[in-house]
């Protein structure tokens, strides 16, 4: 039983180190190629927004629902190290005026995607499957951002999904 419980962890562990397609879907360059977006770029340290590109293939339903649809990169700290990290993520608006105080903010953390680069949801139309539900908050009126994580989405970044 013991040996069954080991095998099947080990497959489980080779399922998330391999996690998406081995080459990028063709979505993934055309999710970059949005027009770029004025923001507040002046900051420093953890939170601070260094781009912002509007999203032109995203899901439709979820553009439907939203005033503002865009990829983002912005500066994070390490947990394993505490190191300056560039990290990439979604934030979607919804449609309309924002309420007295601004819209109320959920900060969505996604499933398990994979622990390359292109394993980002903010690289894929559908979020890696995830659109529908982040789809159904803007609808309700929230703010929506949601995180790649540190290491998926940004070329040449350490993801320590795995650390022990």
């Amino acid at each position: 039983m013991a040996r069954k419980w080991g095998l099947l962890a080990l497959v489980v562990a080779a399922l998330m180190v391999a996690g998406c397609a081995e080459e990028p879907p063709a979505s993934q360059s055309s999710a970059l190629s949005g027009r770029a977006l004025s923001g507040d770029f002046s900051g420093s340290g953890p939170g601070t927004l260094l781009s912002a590109n509007a999203l032109p293939t995203v899901d439709l339903r979820l553009k439907a629902e939203s005033s503002l649809a865009a990829r983002i990169t912005y500066t994070s700290t390490s947990a394993v190290d505490n190191s300056e990290q560039t990290v990439s993520g979604t934030v979607f608006v919804p449609r309309g005026e924002a309420p007295d105080g601004g819209w109320p903010i959920i900060a969505f953390g996604h499933p398990t995607t994979g622990t390359r680069p292109e394993c980002a949801p903010s690289l894929d139309p559908t979020l890696l499957t995830i659109a529908p539900i982040v789809t159904g908050l803007v609808k309700a009126g929230y703010l929506v951002a949601v995180s790649d994580y540190q290491g998926l989405g940004v070329e040449g970044t350490y993801h320590p999904y795995l650390e022990p």
